[in-house]
């Protein structure tokens, strides 16, 4: 649980330093992060 503020940060500045907003990977990164949590939980 702690380290999901950490995902979405990493996932901030990695989305505003890259230029193209992949669509696919904003999507796959929100999909890592729901199954984390569901296997964590």
């Amino acid at each position: 649980v702690l380290i999901l503020p950490g995902f979405g940060v990493i996932s901030h500045i990695c989305l505003s330093i890259s230029s193209n907003l992949d669509v696919f990977g904003f999507y796959g990164l929100l999909f890592a992060m729901f199954s984390i949590v569901c296997l964590g939980s």
